[in-house]
């Protein structure tokens, strides 16, 4: 026996009459993520005790799209805690840049005196609103970090044993390693949460599914059979 699959939108009849088919959660879905797939699991289980048949799907179908899915959610979780200790890092590195650009400024004062000033642009720092001002914006700061490591590698009287070029190049190294990771991890996330959608509509979709198909084939007693399936739990 094969069962009829709607097209969103098509007029079918429903409890209360005609009614619109549109493959949306229904209140037998749970809303958390790993009860969706803990459910998804048992419907897979007993796929072939039941007999479901679906013409736009099958059991393999829905066995991958639960995997990948519960591989995107972990996936997602995972990159979004790197990022979160990526811009932990990132801000403290930032402050050190802030503290070791403000002595540099000292040391071309001590050196260019009054004439300081033709030598901050070498250095990555441009006038913005009227002020002298080191990129806050994460490319162009790796630009200003890259001008000074060639300026100081130049001038190397603009040094101190503190603060040198060695210094320099390894802020340098640890802010576009810190930059490059961020967008790697943000790409991730990205990549996961589209992914991961796509397959929890599907997901979605088949569960809806089953129940209908589980109204239909137990149209007495079709909320105990849905219950018994995992549906309609008190709590999730």
């Amino acid at each position: 026996m094969e069962f009829f699959q709607p097209n969103e939108g098509t007029p079918v009849v429903g409890v209360t009459g005609t009614e619109t088919y549109n493959p949306k959660r229904t209140g037998s879905l749970p809303n958390r993520a790993t009860d969706l797939i803990a459910l998804a699991r048992r419907v897979l289980a007993i796929w072939d005790v039941d007999n479901i048949r679906l013409i736009w799907t099958d059991k393999g179908t829905f066995e991958v799209q639960i995997d990948e899915y519960d591989t995107y959610l972990t996936s997602g979780k995972s990159a979004g805690a790197s990022r979160r200790e990526i811009t932990k890092e990132l801000r403290l590195l930032n402050q050190r840049i802030n503290v070791a650009v403000s002595d540099l400024k000292r040391l071309l004062v001590n050196k260019y005196k009054s004439d300081y000033k033709s030598y901050l642009e070498y250095v990555g720092i441009k006038v913005m609103n009227g002020r002298y001002t080191f990129p806050t914006n994460q490319q162009d700061r790796r630009k200003a970090l890259e001008m000074i490591c060639t300026f100081v590698a130049n001038n190397p009287a603009i040094t101190t044993p503190e603060l040198n070029l060695t210094h320099w190049q390894e802020m340098l190294a640890d802010f576009s390693r810190y930059i490059d990771s961020a967008v790697n991890t943000d790409n991730t996330v990205t990549d996961s949460s589209i992914k991961k959608g796509q397959h929890k509509e599907a997901i979605i979709k088949t569960l809806n599914s089953v129940i209908n198909i589980l109204k239909a084939n137990y149209p007495d007693n079709y909320i105990q059979e849905i219950r018994k399936r995992g549906f309609h739990k008190e709590k999730y």
